[in-house]
């Protein structure tokens, strides 16, 4: 005869328990994009200037996406005056998904500058569309500093370059003007 004792109903509850926590984390996949803004090491005021995450969450088991935008920003080592950034303006925006062909796309614009006051501020425009296990980022730039862009898989912490541009070497002057490099690139995950 099978009796139920304190440890018994102990380790029934757990079980169950346990297996809704996993059916849940495995139910939700969690992706984002990465735009990083940085100047190079060979450059003066070297290092990273902006960084926008865009993270996207599916679960399977209700079919919702939900977007979430998050940004943070270096400083400027300014003679030895570490200055932070100011003008910070980090938007998401468009964001559509149809989960019969498995699609989405956004857009996002960012915005920063250093707390050296007269240098003009670093900004851009991608919009991001994924359709049949393919990225596409379309948009702009300005020339100076570099840009880099990566699609980070949560479940896995795999990392793809999507973008990718390296500024030509004491180029600041290239940050005048709005969107002076046009941003095309297309990456098939696989």
């Amino acid at each position: 005869m099978f009796r139920l004792t304190v440890r018994t109903l102990f380790i029934i509850w757990f079980f169950i328990f346990f297996a809704f926590v996993l059916r849940d984390a495995v139910a939700s996949n969690t992706a984002s994009i990465i735009i990083e803004t940085r100047i190079l090491d060979s450059d003066p005021f070297s290092g990273m200037k902006s960084t926008q995450t865009i993270t996207m969450d599916f679960n399977e088991r209700t079919k919702n996406y939900s977007f979430s935008n998050s940004y943070k920003t270096g400083t400027t080592d300014f003679f030895g005056i570490k200055l932070k950034s100011v003008r910070d303006k980090f938007v998401l925006s468009n964001q559509s998904v149809n989960t019969k062909t498995d699609s989405l796309r956004f857009s996002v614009k960012g915005e920063t500058a250093s707390g050296v006051r007269i240098v003009p501020h670093i900004n851009y425009q991608f919009d991001f569309s994924f359709n049949r296990g393919v990225w596409t980022v379309k948009g702009c730039h300005d020339s100076y500093p570099a840009y880099k862009i990566n699609f980070l898989i949560h479940a896995t912490n795999r990392t793809v370059v999507l973008y990718e541009f390296k500024h030509k070497s004491l180029r600041l002057l290239n940050l005048f003007g709005t969107c002076d490099k046009v941003a095309n690139a297309r990456k098939k995950l696989g």
